[in-house]
């Protein structure tokens, strides 16, 4: 199974970049995995057995598909893999095609694998039989290098010429880093500067194994990289230089943690997005001091963890403006009475009850004027 997204996104430690796409491998994950990505990315990701299928879903192609819709897959493919193929070349291929009858990616058929092998070469005929078989030909996988997790430039006062002081700079800086990305783990470290005149800048390119840290580790990393510098030749005036430092590929056991590195309140702030995106709206009910249920508390930002008010679980949660009804005949249970003074300082009072109506408990209540009115539903 695979995956091609138009981001970048934290599902897979197994992944290429296509011109402007990405595609990701989850031949190794797990069904549930998989059904989780797709619930959790229905709409900027697309599936597919094969690379080439998962690709050939965001083109938009498929054997129906006029041919001249191919083209820019081809572009795109050839820019990447076999540079050498211009885009002239490219144009002239489908001139021929449109010449031989093929007006349809699916026509294709007609041509043997063997023939278009024979007319424009072995390149051509794997790409066209990845398009015709996606799932039988193999895509040119090229695994995305890590980027660095951090870079810092330092640029010094004075030009030095001595191995050993510019060592101990060096060791400042990864000192310096260390506050800051000691937890991360790293595979390698960079230590770049400019070159003599006329000369392309120098490298200096540190392996560690794969469970290196500045925090764990940061006077053994000190030390190899004091040796490796001390044993450079003809140390060059150096006025600056830069620290790049690459992350440690992530761990198989990324598929059972991967929808973790999202905090709750991520997720929650998500969810939410999602339900406005179908025209509702969520809130949650924030206390005031109005005595009348109706208007006891007012509608508030919904936020990950919020204080549940207990004295909401006595009223119930089916709640509407007050309906005037007739004076009930049927058993009345009595719940609460409140008692307010208004502003016109008068005595305000509503008797709250609960009786049998159409199949329902209904919610009503009586005030100082002996009218009745019905506010709610139990269940």
């Amino acid at each position: 199974m695979y995956a091609t997204a138009l981001d970048e996104l934290k599902i897979s430690p197994h992944r290429m970049r296509f011109q402007n796409l990405w595609i990701y491998q989850l031949r190794s994950f797990h069904p549930f995995w998989i059904q989780k990505i797709k619930s959790e990315y229905e709409n900027e990701l697309f599936f597919g057995k094969t690379a080439w299928g998962s690709l050939l879903q965001i083109y938009n192609l498929n054997l129906f598909t006029p041919i001249e819709k191919l083209h820019a897959f081809a572009e795109d493919y050839h820019s990447q893999f076999h540079p050498e193929i211009s885009s002239a070349q490219i144009q002239k291929i489908f001139e021929k095609l449109n010449h031989l009858g093929i007006s349809k990616i699916g026509h294709l058929v007609k041509i043997p694998g063997t023939q278009i092998q024979n007319r424009w070469g072995k390149k051509w005929a794997d790409f066209f039989r990845g398009v015709l078989q996606p799932e039988d030909q193999d895509w040119p996988w090229q695994p995305q290098a890590e980027d660095p997790i951090f870079s810092k430039k330092i640029d010094l006062e004075f030009s030095i010429f001595d191995a050993e002081i510019f060592s101990n700079y060096v060791g400042q800086a990864l000192d310096d880093l260390n506050l800051k990305i000691s937890n991360i783990s790293f595979q390698s470290i960079s230590i770049k500067y400019p070159g003599a005149a006329h000369e392309d800048d120098i490298e200096i390119q540190i392996e560690f194994p794969k469970k290196t840290s500045l925090q764990r580790d940061i006077f053994w990393i000190k030390r190899i990289v004091h040796d490796k510098i001390l044993s450079l030749q003809g140390l060059s005036p150096i006025s600056q230089f830069e620290i790049l430092i690459y992350a440690s590929p992530p761990s198989k056991q990324i598929q059972l943690s991967f929808f973790e590195d999202r905090s709750s309140s991520e997720k929650f702030d998500r969810m939410i997005k999602k339900i406005e995106c179908l025209g509702c709206t969520i809130f949650q009910p924030e206390k005031s001091l109005n005595p009348k249920p109706e208007k006891s508390w007012k509608p508030k930002k919904a936020k990950w963890q919020f204080a549940w008010q207990s004295e909401a679980l006595f009223r119930p949660l089916i709640q509407f403006s007050p309906r005037p009804i007739p004076r009930p005949q049927g058993v009345l249970y009595p719940t609460e009475t409140l008692q307010w003074t208004d502003e016109n300082e008068k005595i305000q009072s509503r008797h709250y009850f609960m009786m049998r109506s159409e199949r329902k408990w209904a919610w009503v209540f009586r005030d100082h004027c002996e009218n009745w009115f019905e506010q709610g539903i139990l269940e």
